[in-house]
C-alpha cells in the first residue's frame, strides 16, 4: 500500500513539475536568460529524481529476471543525483544575488566537490556497500556511511543560507527584502522531510519537500512577471506603485538616493511617420540602453508610454552625472550602428537626496521630472541649424 502512495505522490509531483517547466520555458521575460536556463535545470534535476525514485519503489523487492542489476543502476542514479539538484539551486541562487554571473562560473569547480564525492562513494557502494547495499531478495538497504552522503547535498543550502544571510545585512536594497526571504526559506521543507526520512526508514519526504520549496519559488518568478513590461522586460508603473510605494527609501553610507525621467524626444513623430513597429523599436532601444548603462541594484521602470524612470544610489553628482553620460553616448552609438530613417533622441532629467533633507521618492520625481522638461525646453529653443549638427542630442533626421 505505502508504494503505490509514494508512486501516486511521485506521479503527481512529475506532472507539477512539468507544468513548470513548460510555463517557464514558454515565458516571453527573460526567455533563455542564464536565470530562466539555471531554474529549468533545477526543475528538470527534481523530475529526475522523482523518476528514479519511483523506479526504485517499484523494483525493490521484485524477483524477476535482472531485477536486481535493474535496482542497482535505478538506485546507483537516483542516489548520484542527489546532490546534483542542490548543485543546481545554489547556482541559480548565487546568480541571481550576485551582480557578475563570473562569480558563479568562478567557483564552480569549488562546488562540484560535494556532487564529486558523492558519486564516487556510490559507485563504490555497488561492490563495498558504504552507501547501499541490495541483498539476494532484491530489497535495498542502507549503507553504513548513509548519513554521510546525505549530508552532502545540504551542504550546498548552508552555503547558500550563508550567502544569503551575509549579502542581506550588507546591501540594503530599494525594494523589500523579499528576494532574500525566499531564498533564505527555499531549503526548510527538505530539510525538515529528511531529518524525517532518516529518522524514520521506510519514509520518503525529502523531495516532497523539495517540490514544495521549487514551487514557490516557482510562484514568486510568476509573482514576479505581474510587475514586468512585456515590451522592453523592464519593470512596469504597477511594480513602481506595489513595491517602490514606500515613501522613505533606506539610506546606504556614504551614497544618495537618486532619481531619472527620461522621455524619447519626438515620440509621436517616429510614430505617426515610420509606423508603430519602430515606435516599438526605439522603446526597446532605450529600454536596452538603459540595463546596459545601469548597475544591477538599479531600478528601472518603463513609467508610461515613452516616459522612463530610474531608481537608484549614488555615491555623489559627478557619479550621478557620468551615469547620465554613459546613456547618452550609448544612444549616440546606437544610432550610428541601426541603419534607420531616424535617429533616437532622449531628455534626461535627474534629482538626488540631499544630506540635509530625507527626501521623499514623489519629491525626487518631481524634481527628475522638471529637469527633464527643462532639458527638452533649451532643445526646442536651440536653433534647427545647430540641432541638426548635433546629431547626439536632438532628433534630427526627421527634420531634413
Amino acid at each position: 500500500m505505502s508504494t503505490f502512495l509514494y508512486l501516486q505522490i511521485n506521479i503527481i509531483g512529475i506532472l507539477l513539475l512539468i507544468i513548470m517547466y513548460v510555463n517557464v520555458t514558454q515565458s516571453h521575460a527573460g526567455k533563455n536568460s542564464i536565470d530562466q536556463n539555471l531554474f529549468k535545470l533545477l526543475i528538470l534535476s527534481v523530475i529526475a529524481i522523482f523518476v528514479f525514485d519511483s523506479g526504485m519503489w517499484f523494483i525493490d523487492g521484485k524477483t524477476f529476471t535482472y531485477a536486481k542489476a535493474i535496482n542497482y543502476i535505478t538506485t546507483t542514479i537516483y542516489l548520484i543525483l542527489n546532490p546534483v539538484t542542490c548543485f543546481f539551486w545554489l547556482l541559480y541562487g548565487k546568480h541571481k544575488l550576485s551582480a557578475e554571473t563570473k562569480f558563479t562560473i568562478k567557483h564552480l569547480q569549488l562546488y562540484l566537490i560535494p556532487v564529486i564525492i558523492n558519486t564516487i562513494l556510490v559507485i563504490a557502494s555497488i561492490k563495498t556497500g558504504w552507501i547501499f547495499y541490495i541483498d539476494e531478495m532484491n530489497i535495498y538497504h542502507r549503507g553504513d556511511l548513509m548519513n554521510f552522503t546525505a549530508i552532502l547535498p545540504f551542504s550546498y543550502f548552508f552555503i547558500m543560507s550563508y550567502i544569503v544571510l551575509k549579502q542581506s545585512r550588507k546591501k540594503q536594497s530599494i525594494i523589500s527584502k523579499e528576494m532574500y526571504r525566499y531564498f533564505f526559506l527555499f531549503p526548510i521543507p527538505p530539510i525538515l522531510g529528511a531529518i524525517i526520512q532518516l529518522l524514520y526508514y521506510g519514509v520518503s519526504l525529502i523531495w516532497v519537500g523539495m517540490l514544495i520549496s521549487t514551487f514557490i519559488i516557482f510562484i514568486h518568478i510568476q509573482n514576479k512577471q505581474i510587475y514586468k513590461d512585456s515590451l522592453t522586460g523592464l519593470y512596469n508603473r504597477r511594480f513602481f506603485e506595489n513595491q517602490l510605494r514606500n515613501p522613505f527609501m533606506p539610506t546606504q553610507k556614504g551614497k544618495h538616493l537618486f532619481t531619472l525621467m527620461i522621455d524619447i524626444d519626438n515620440f509621436k513623430t517616429i510614430n505617426d511617420t515610420y509606423g508603430h513597429l519602430s515606435g516599438d523599436f526605439a522603446l526597446i532601444e532605450v529600454a536596452n540602453t538603459l540595463k546596459a548603462a545601469c548597475i544591477r541594484n538599479d531600478y528601472i521602470v518603463r513609467y508610461g508610454g515613452d516616459e522612463f524612470f530610474v531608481l537608484g544610489y549614488c555615491s555623489d553628482k559627478l557619479h550621478l552625472q557620468k551615469k547620465i553620460t554613459t546613456i547618452e553616448n550609448e544612444i549616440i552609438q546606437n544610432n550610428s550602428q541601426n541603419d534607420l530613417p531616424f535617429s533616437i533622441s532622449i531628455s534626461i532629467g535627474h534629482s538626488i537626496s540631499t544630506e540635509s533633507e530625507r527626501n521623499t521618492i514623489t519629491a525626487l520625481m518631481k524634481k527628475a521630472d522638471d529637469s527633464m522638461y527643462e532639458v527638452k525646453k533649451r532643445k526646442k529653443n536651440r536653433p534647427k541649424s545647430d540641432s541638426c549638427n548635433e546629431r547626439v542630442t536632438s532628433n534630427c533626421r526627421p527634420c531634413q
